[in-house]
């Protein structure tokens, strides 16, 4: 289902889908809802629920603006993308992005969507305080991947070492 999600999304960014704005805008928040399984499955992890915290906080700013990720034209010039204002007006999806033009008086639910800045040398440079939270639970769980576990032996066993006679 992951893989399935993330795939969806990579056909709207990517695919440049014409004139099924309606498509895109309904795959996108689509791909949201694959993820819950693996989510449910994996609710046992600390990261994964701090993901599952950033997807939430996406997927409502997402739905809230129908169906894509605001972004506002004074975002994309605070983060240097200027140039992806060229030829769009209001209400426009941006190009190669997953995110939609609008002005932040348009813009419902406004501090979750795309108005954090971050210059790098990527195209990656403005993003949602869902993404810093799926990107903080990302971190979380590959630590709780990598790092040895402490095990405790349970009350009910006895304790294997020799008793001092």
């Amino acid at each position: 289902m992951v893989f399935a999600a993330l795939g969806l999304q990579l056909l709207v960014i990517y695919a440049g889908l014409g004139e099924a704005e309606v498509l895109r805008r309904v795959l996108f928040p689509a791909s949201y809802l694959l993820l819950l399984p693996f989510v449910w499955a994996n609710r046992r992890r600390l990261g994964i629920l701090v993901i599952s915290a950033g997807l939430l906080l996406n997927f409502v700013a997402i739905a809230a603006n129908g169906g894509l990720m605001p972004i506002s034209p004074d975002t994309l010039r605070s983060a240097g993308l200027e140039e992806q204002l060229a030829g769009l007006e209001s209400g426009d999806p941006v190009p190669l992005s997953k995110d939609v033009l609008l002005e932040r008086g348009e813009t419902r639910l406004w501090p979750l969507t795309d108005v954090l800045v971050w210059e790098n040398p990527s195209n990656v440079r403005a993003f949602s305080v869902g993404d810093a939270v799926m990107t903080a639970g990302l971190l979380i769980a590959v630590a709780d991947l990598c790092l040895p576990r402490v095990r405790r032996a349970p009350a009910d066993v006895p304790d294997c070492a020799p008793s001092p006679r």
